[in-house]
């Protein structure tokens, strides 16, 4: 029974690094002094730019990331440059390997797309394409009204939700991986438990239902087939509207998700 337990204790081991891993995870907060926002564009008053600034700061430190808005006037910026405008921005500024950057170009009319979201890291994954598109028809309205403010601080309000939603999945899954590890675990051990067991057993049962009649005393006459049931089994087909992160390679070498609005 040595055996046993010394496969238990390594089990039990396990268990607790992964736990200990998972509890560390978010204690390497991100210490960039880069500025969170750039209002080039001059669309905020001072005041505002304090307030938006405190409020990007929070949910970076909150997120272990960095959340960056830009504004710009650039008539020289189009729109289908802009995606590679945001991420070498975010690339060649200095910010971490997690996090998003909103650029917005005043230079293009309201009405027409004119902002982008250039994710990095985890936020690729914390922030879909469904996800993005979701925020630019919430702050998309206040941006044509010019309550910029209000659009850029509904911004970040709309990014730490998304993130305490990646967060709950991911302790969801990291919980699910811990329970199949230790069934595995138990039955590994129930396996070798039996192993052991079953070397100090003197009568071991038979393995055939023969090895238990006394030979000539069973005659078959006869036999038939009967159809009793029949079981048809479905599996659902993915469909190619499901929700996702698309993604691409910046000119720094570095894959970035986003989307514009």
């Amino acid at each position: 029974m040595k055996k046993v337990t010394s496969f238990r204790r390594v089990v039990s081991l396990l268990f607790v690094l992964i736990i200990f891993a998972a509890l560390c995870a978010p204690a390497f907060a991100s210490t960039t002094d880069k500025p969170r926002l750039v209002d080039s564009a001059q669309l905020l008053s001072s005041s505002e730019q304090a307030a938006l600034t405190s409020k990007l700061e929070q949910v970076s430190r909150d997120n272990n990331i960095d959340v960056v808005v830009v504004t710009v006037y650039d008539e020289d910026l189009y729109y289908s440059q802009m995606t590679a405008a945001a991420d070498d921005y975010y690339d060649y500024s200095g910010y971490s390997d997690d996090g998003l950057l909103l650029l917005y170009n005043s230079a293009i009319d309201v009405n027409e797309k004119n902002t982008w979201i250039s994710t990095k890291g985890s936020a690729i994954d914390a922030l879909e394409d469904e996800d993005i598109q979701k925020i630019g028809k919430k702050i998309k309205p206040m941006m044509k009204e010019g309550r910029f403010y209000d659009a850029f601080d509904k911004f970040a309000d709309m990014v730490e939700d998304e993130y305490n939603d990646y967060a709950r999945s991911k302790t969801i899954k990291l919980i699910i991986g811990i329970l199949v590890c230790l069934v595995i675990g138990i039955v590994i051990a129930g396996i070798v438990a039996m192993s052991v067991k079953s070397k100090y057993k003197p009568v071991r049962m038979k393995a055939e239902a023969n090895d238990y009649l006394v030979s000539g005393s069973f005659n078959l006459s006869g036999s038939y087939d009967r159809f009793i049931y029949s079981h048809v089994s479905r599996t659902r087909r993915s469909k190619d509207s499901d929700s996702g992160s698309s993604t691409h390679t910046s000119s720094s070498g570095s894959s970035h998700g986003g989307g514009g609005f």
